[in-house]
């Protein structure tokens, strides 16, 4: 008889061979269904022949016998997953696509016990195959480890393999086994231990090994067949061999009631979880049936306490089930899995879960005074006391929630403090003494854990299902899974909950703050939490990938982290979301669909976002007053993470806004040795410099570490895995640099950084599809600034980093700087700084990228010393330049003379230049000409070149063109980019425009005669591989030619038959639609659409398919009309005539399908009921064809037809579109249908309706229907149920509440004209609660606020003109001043304030008015001075007075009823906003006219000496960059210009031109002159502009600028007329 050692270890051996290599198989069948298709690709096989034959230095993967499985000789069976063990499936998944994820640590190494991802999972059953193999000497597992590897492999199995493997799992715990076989295990157990050995050297020693292995797997074969054989002799002891011969009798006994059930609990073995699954099943067979599978399912013996259980009971009726039982009662002692990190049981609670059963049973008295207690000392919500009270059951079951309600809480203190309460009462003093009395084992912790684990491992794998039907791809699961184990830890704040509500009630919402204030852990957190809402969660990284994961009909929450960028603004992703803007309003237009992202304030603030306006909408500023941590929140916070350490946490680390980072920080890093809280709580960073410093002078791996996250550091926190392990020379670079500089003498890897960084993954850094990043961006800042402030590393990183983090992070010497963790430049290394910026300058694909996004650039003096920089390169370094430089730096940094760089742009590429050398000026133009043939838009090339700008180089540059030989043409033709070929050919001279707007069409090449053909050729293969056929075709110039096109009709004419029937069979939708015709006379020689000049003659015998496939494009297209008012064969009448038998042809399986499958589009325009429907002659060309809908197919057309409506965003347009409407059969059947829908159907569109569905489509009666109405949505409607009012006016006005213009909703919503709906809704607002209306104040929108709420019952009017009038919020009292606040901040964002004040409800009565101005006559020094430096302009220029007395009570204006009396120490600040407002406002009079502090004299005074003050550079920067309005009306030419007391206010003020700026502002103004639109925003007229100019009314300015006219040279003289707008 074999020892219990050696039966763990069989049994260990039996489930890793048998079930886990089975589960591994049906996982990896699932990802290879087509095994031998996936080998034979020629890719997948380059992979393997680089794992079977890899590089000199590289370690061999694959050896010949397992390349010989994979690849057997021909003739040999195909082969499968059956051919392969358990090394080569793990190969296979690990490298060939679609590959696994592995772990964060690698296949290599046994995962942690949470990761339940799949590649985990494989991760373990490889690891314990190689660990049994290593214990075959012996052959014996202790129970401990057999504990631990048994729910490893069983978790395994669970997570890859199906029911079947799960079942043989458990039964393999069970099964009986031949100990016989194990002696011949261990015999050639040790060979296989020298095998493994052997086999790392010698591959050919695989061969032995792997014969070992599979006879170790045929004896196990063959203990499970002798196994069934014995067992049928053997009587079964275990617990589920036990429970399935009762089994039958235990499902049909009704004995499992809820005394057995609260027994379990109190014996630890099942949860509250588990019992709320058992009760949620409607019958007592069902329930009993649960129970079982639940307990079978323990790896352990359940059946001794199950048995326990039942006598406890009350089951006297039962006593012969009971006594069959006890006669199976098992000695034996339940052993349970040995596990040591249980901590997360609460000992407190363990205490109350084992008297539960007593407590639930015996406590029947009422519990109002327990709940007040816990209620007053936290433990339990208002929510959860009122909850209880108010339930109606019995006090006893009262009792049983809430001790429920504790024991879910896990959590000591709330479990301590419910037993001190139940001390208190003097009939529950003996159980608390009891309770506290009892002991908790080792072995109740370990049960609830088991439970516990059970209950999480089948949620888990519940959720990864339903995850993966919603469209969820497994890293995305991954990351979830990653979320919802961090969320245990998050702490709930009131920004959480702000946050939550925004989300529910708003499209997007931007989460924004500091650096480590939890943006990303709220924003995870609340994503969880919608989740349980029924949305799928989808991580994406851009607007790309929420267009790919787009799926119209699913409730779907995008999560965007860092949404563009980490320290800076990236410009290229902001330029990526402003491409993708509309899709991505398209999206969020859809009501299912909504956004959340986080983004550094800093970044939000860039001014890249102004016009990305739909992430403005609802922002979530974490640093502000009202998100902000409270004092409460640091503590619970501090409290959770540092536990008893939690108050001297609080009192150093409480000021830190990024103090949630602080606690993840000190979480991953209190178990490190090296730690140290004394220094970590005095100077949080202190503890990595103190760590980065130990590990530097440590050892030798130390140093490797400190390298690795140096290159970390230079890779700016991006640091790809597959460049550390492939053979990148920039990374070689790299290292060797790094090596030297660390002062480490043998050569270090790139494979041996990675593994350095696996070391310091979970401390230092993490691992994400593929990618190694910090495990914060705090911490990056940190170690960025670290090792840029190291001397000896300082020429390293600006030698070797990212260009992006040398754009970031370094900044000219300032010492203010390190605050901010950025790196100050020292001025010994500013020249190399500067080189480096320039080179990345040079190579980059954008200059203004390059310059933007460097701060240094806004520092005058670093501009100047760079621009000195490029000054003084020499000749040939220049003709160096001109050779290798990228096309955008060669167009956009290259001038032709000095006049030509802007010195006063700063922050712009135009502020800096290279002069092209005279005798480079050639080189110049022949690499200009290289690099425009490869450009993918000419026109954009050319108009961005500086020196085309000349006009003495555009001459040059034109000669060179003339000057190419046939040869050179022939070679640009064949190998010149479509835009080039397109735009840059020409017919003749006679078509090159020198003084054309198109600066593209001043350069031509002449096509020469003998290259005509060729050009056609190589021109039309570009027009059928282009995307928008007629942009291509309007952007060609040879097309203006007649001989070109008659040149190009010949071509298309002679082209073969098979040629165009490709074209047909094949083409793009557009190519088809605009390229064919009937007959030649479809040509049109001079049609406006230059596409109409050629094409092709459909052959007859192609006519039909040409038909055919044209009808599929249209079938697919979202908009016919547009799509076949392109159509020129639809020109035709006989096409006509062939398109409409077509369509009268379909059979009726092919109409169903096309109802089926069919875009919204067609579906709704181009079905009719009848043939009469269908016109000869329309305006809209689709209405000259349809489909008629066959009688038996209209049920389903409408069905489908309907499901379209509800996901319309546009109802009333896209009903008017259809053509069935007009018919008034379709009518009634429509109604019918309408009418017939059931009440769950309405309650679902009610819920998930988009708002313009919920506004138009419903009505109260039937007679609100109106047969003949002029808006055909108003023909049929939904009738709202009486059951279903209530829902409606909750879900309608949730959707009013979002609206930007909530008046103009209301006033389509047919339901207001119903005086019962009006008297619902005004009751439904009037019974609204506190807490729903301070969060409509918070939330709602702008309008919505304005408009919605009023101050008393009398302010709504049942019959108002305006419907908005009848209804409305009151506003309690309590919350006036929290309305107010939210108003006036909503106010201060307005463009039109006064406007917006005149439209608000509340502002008629008189008590609102006076609140009003007594809040904003609290308004502290503090928001005063915010609100002057982010208010609006207009808000600005209206809000502000100098004396309280310029605020009128009751005055006309409404904007003069209130006001902000500006303090006297806020003077300056005011008015220099005030002037910058001024200086960018289209209308200066006007701005000037409503300004209410200029009606003060001191304000007067205090301005003109403020503009008298003013700098000579800023003067220069207004003259720069003011608006056109302010230039020409503010500036004058002496003191005397300034009138004190005009008649036009403007008059009294002005800003004296300096002499040596007079010529500046005169260029400016004639600029301005010479390119404005004249309309009512620019002055009206020219004319006016120039009479309103005071610098004119000044004989001086008049000389000054006569003299600039006639001074100007003719280059000018030649771009004016060019350029210049009709009216100059």
């Amino acid at each position: 008889m074999a020892t219990k050692e050696e039966d763990n270890f069989l049994r260990v051996v039996y489930l890793n061979y048998r079930v886990g290599t089975t589960a591994l198989r049906r996982y990896f069948d699932c990802i290879h269904p087509n095994l031998p298709s996936d080998l034979s690709s020629p890719i997948n096989k380059a992979i393997l022949l680089g794992l079977h034959k890899p590089p000199r230095g590289q370690r061999k993967v694959l050896y010949q016998e397992q390349w010989n499985v994979l690849y057997p000789s021909s003739g040999s069976p195909a082969v499968s997953s059956a051919n392969l063990d358990v090394t080569l499936m793990v190969c296979l998944l690990r490298n060939v696509p679609p590959k696994v994820s592995q772990p964060p640590n690698g296949f290599d190494v046994l995962p942690q016990s949470g990761d339940l991802s799949p590649g985990a999972h494989i991760a373990r059953i490889k690891y314990y195959k190689n660990y049994l193999v290593s214990h075959s000497k012996d052959g014996k597992l202790s129970d401990a480890d057999f504990n631990i590897i048994w729910i490893d492999l069983e978790m395994a199995i669970n997570g890859l393999g199906s029911q079947q493997d799960a079942t043989d799992a458990v039964d393999a715990k069970s099964k009986v086994l031949d100990y016989k076989a194990l002696n011949e295990l261990v015999n050639f157990g040790g060979g296989i231990q020298r095998n493994l050995k052997r086999l790392n050297d010698h591959s050919n020693e695989l061969a032995v090994h792997t014969s070992k292995i599979r006879k170790l797997e045929t004896i196990v074969e063959n203990m499970e067949k002798e196994a069934q054989s014995v067992k049928k002799d053997v009587d079964v002891r275990s617990s589920k061999g036990t429970f399935n011969k009762l089994k039958d009798e235990l499902l049909r006994s009704s004995i499992l009631d809820r005394e057995v059930l609260d027994n379990l609990i109190s014996k630890c073995v099942l949860l509250l979880d588990d019992k709320e699954e058992i009760d949620s099943f409607p019958d007592q067979l069902s329930r009993n049936q649960k129970l079982l599978e639940i307990l079978m399912h323990r790896p352990y013996n359940t059946f001794n306490m199950f048995v326990e259980a039942v006598k406890e009971s009350d089951q006297q009726c039962h006593t012969s089930l009971v006594v069959n039982m006890e006669s199976r009662f098992s000695d034996k002692i339940s052993k349970v899995p040995h596990k040591k990190d249980i901590a997360d049981v609460e000992k407190q609670t363990v205490k109350l879960i084992k008297w539960f059963k007593t407590l639930s049973h015996e406590i029947d008295t009422d519990i109002a005074g327990i709940l007040d207690k816990l209620s007053a000392k936290g433990v339990i919500s208002y929510e959860e006391n009122s909850k209880i009270r108010l339930a109606n059951i019995t006090p006893q079951e009262k009792f049983r929630g809430l001790l429920e309600n504790i024991i879910r809480k896990n959590v000591s203190s709330a479990s301590t403090i419910f037993i001190k309460v139940l001390q208190e009462e003097c009939c529950y003093q003996e159980y608390a003494t009891k309770i506290e009395e009892t002991d908790v084992t080792q072995f109740d912790l370990e049960l609830l854990y088991i439970g516990r684990i059970t209950r999480e491992r089948k949620k888990k794998k519940k959720e990864r299902k339903t995850r993966k039907r919603n469209g969820m791809t497994d890293l995305m699961i991954d990351k979830i899974e990653t979320w919802d184990k961090d969320d245990s830890r998050y702490i709930h704040t009131r920004a959480t909950d702000h946050v939550l509500t925004c989300i529910n009630k708003h499209k997007c919402v931007s989460v924004t703050g500091p650096s480590g204030s939890g943006k990303t852990a709220m924003v995870r957190h609340v994503a969880l939490q919608m989740e349980t809402n029924g949305y799928t969660i989808l991580p994406v990284r851009d607007g790309k990938e929420m267009i790919e994961h787009y799926k119209s009909d699913r409730k779907t929450l995008y999560i965007v982290d860092d949404m563009c960028g980490h320290f800076t603004a990236n410009q290229k992703r902001i330029e990526k979301w402003k491409k993708l803007i509309n899709d991505v309003q398209s999206i969020l237009e859809n009501s299912k669909y909504k956004l959340i992202l986080t983004c550094r304030l800093q970044v939000f603030q860039d001014k890249g976002f102004e016009n990305l306006v739909i992430f403005k909408a609802c922002e979530c500023n974490l640093r502000s007053r009202n998100l902000s941590l409270t004092s409460d929140e640091k503590k619970k916070m501090t409290m959770a993470y540092f536990k008893e350490h939690s108050s001297e946490a609080l009192k150093h680390l409480g000021e830190y806004e990024f103090l949630p980072l602080l606690c993840k920080l000190y979480y991953v890093e209190k178990t490190n040795p090296q730690f140290t809280l004394e220094i970590f709580l005095n100077d949080p960073f202190s503890f990595y410099v103190k760590e980065l410093t130990h590990m530097y002078n440590d050892c030798k791996e130390g140093k490797y570490k400190y390298c690795a996250l140096l290159l970390l550091v230079i890779f700016n926190n991006k640091l790809e895995e597959k460049h550390l392990t492939g053979k990148d020379p920039k990374l070689k670079e790299h290292i060797e640099d790094i090596i030297e500089v660390c002062e480490i003498s043998e050569n270090i890897t790139g494979r041996k950084l990675r593994t350095e960084l696996e070391i310091l993954t979970g401390t230092f850094v993490t691992n994400d599809e593929g990618i190694y990043q910090t495990i914060h961006d705090k911490l990056f800042d940190f170690l960025a600034f670290y090792f840029g402030t190291q001397e000896q590393l300082l020429t390293l990183l600006i030698n070797n980093a990212n260009g992006r983090f040398l754009r970031e992070r370094f900044v000219v010497a300032n010492k203010t700087e390190s605050a901010n963790y950025s790196i100050p430049i020292p001025d010994d290394k500013l020249k190399m700084y500067m080189k480096r910026i320039f080179d990345d300058m040079v190579t980059s694909s954008s200059v203004y990228i390059n310059i933007t996004e460097n701060r240094n650039f806004m520092n005058v003096e670093f501009s100047n010393m760079f621009l000195d920089y490029m000054k003084h390169l020499t000749q040939p370094e220049k003709s160096e330049l001109i050779k290798i430089a990228n096309s955008n730096f060669f167009t956009r940094i290259f001038v032709l003379k000095e006049e030509d760089i802007n010195h006063n742009c700063y922050g712009e590429s135009e502020c800096f230049g290279i002069v092209i050398p005279a005798d480079s000026l050639q080189q110049y133009i022949e690499q200009l000409f290289d690099h425009l043939t490869k450009s993918d838009s000419v026109s954009s090339f050319i108009r961005g070149n500086r020196p085309l700008q000349n006009v003495s180089f555009c001459t040059a540059f034109r000669s060179y063109i003339k000057q190419l030989n046939t040869e050179q043409i022939a070679f640009r033709i064949k190998t010149g980019h479509a835009s080039f070929l397109n735009e840059m050919f020409v017919m003749t001279d006679d078509v090159i425009d020198n003084n054309s707007r198109h600066r593209h069409e001043c350069f031509a090449i002449v096509i020469p005669d003998d290259l005509l053909q060729e050009y056609i050729e190589r021109w039309f293969y570009h027009l059928t591989q282009s995307a928008w056929p007629i942009m291509f075709v309007d952007r060609n110039r040879p097309l203006m030619s007649i001989r070109y096109r008659t040149a190009l009709h010949s071509y298309m004419k002679h082209l073969k038959t098979e040629t165009i029937f490709s074209f047909i069979e094949y083409g793009e939708a557009d190519f088809m639609n605009i390229m064919f015709v009937m007959r030649e006379d479809d040509i049109k020689e001079n049609a406006e659409n230059r596409y109409e000049s050629f094409g092709f003659v459909i052959p007859g015998g192609m006519l039909q398919r040409y038909i055919e496939k044209w009808f599929d494009h249209l079938i697919n297209t979202c908009d016919p009309d547009k799509f076949m008012d392109k159509n020129r064969p639809l020109m035709n009448d006989s096409f006509c005539i062939a398109f409409r038998s077509y369509i009268g042809q379909l059979k009726i399986e092919t109409i169903a399908n096309l109802i089926k499958t069919t875009t919204d589009g067609f579906l709704n325009t181009m079905f009719v009921m009848t043939d009469d429907d269908i016109k000869t002659i329309a305006k809209r060309r689709y209405e000259c064809f349809g489909i008629v809908l066959p009688e038996n197919l209209l049920n389903q057309y409408i069905n489908r037809w309907f499901y379209h409506l509800t996901k319309s965003s546009h109802p009333i347009g896209w009903m008017n579109r259809n053509r069935l409407l007009v018919s008034g059969t379709f009518r009634t059947a429509l109604r019918s249908y309408m009418t017939q829908l059931k009440t769950e159907t309405i309650a679902s569109l009610i819920q998930i309706g988009n708002a313009d569905f919920l506004n138009t489509l419903f009505v109260m009666r039937n007679d609100d229907f109106k047969d003949n109405a002029k808006n055909r949505f108003e023909s049929v409607g939904i009738v709202i149920p009486d059951d279903l009012l209530q829902k409606y006016i909750e879900r309608w006005f949730d959707h009013l509440a979002k609206q930007i213009l909530p008046i103009h909703f209301m006033d389509w919503n047919r339901q207001l004209m119903n005086l019962t709906f009006r008297t619902a809704l005004r009751s439904y607002t009037k019974l609204l609660n506190t807490k729903t209306i301070a969060s409509l104040i918070q939330v709602g929108n702008a309008r919505f606020v304005n408009t919605m709420f009023v101050m008393t019952d009398d302010d709504i009017k049942d019959n108002a003109e305006n419907r908005v009038d009848c209804v409305g919020i009151v506003i309690p009292d309590d919350l006036l001043h929290q309305y107010i606040e939210r108003w006036f901040d909503h106010l201060a964002k307005q463009i039109f304030p006064a406007e917006f004040m005149e439209t608000n409800r509340s502002f008629m009565n008189v008590t609102f008015r006076t609140a009003l101005r007594s809040y904003t006559k609290q308004l502290n020094t503090e928001t005063i001075a915010s609100l002057i430096q982010i208010g609006n302009a207009e808000f600005l220029n209206t809000m502000f007075v100098m004396t309280k007395d310029d605020i009128k009570g009751n005055a006309e204006n409404r904007v003069d009823c209130v006001g902000i009396v500006l303090p006297d120490n806020m003077f300056q600040q005011y008015i220099e906003r005030w002037f910058d407002g001024m200086i960018q406002s289209v209308s200066i009079d006007k701005y000037i006219d409503v300004s209410r502090c200029l009606n003060d004299v001191s304000f007067q005074k205090s301005l003109r000496t403020y503009i008298k003050q003013l700098s000579r550079e800023k003067i220069d920067k207004i003259i720069q960059r003011g608006n056109s309005n302010f230039l020409n009306m503010m500036f004058v030419m002496t003191e005397e210009d300034i009138k004190d007391n005009a008649e036009n206010r403007y008059e009294c003020f002005g800003i004296v031109i300096p002499n040596d700026l007079l010529q500046q502002y005169i260029e400016r103004w004639f600029d301005d002159l010479a390119d404005i639109r004249w309309n009512h925003w620019t002055s009206g007229s020219m004319e006016r502009f120039i009479n309103k100019n005071r610098v004119l009314v000044n004989v001086r300015g008049r000389t000054a600028i006569k003299n600039v006219i006639r001074n100007i040279h003719e280059e000018k003289i030649e771009k004016l007329i060019q350029k210049g707008r009709s009216h100059f």
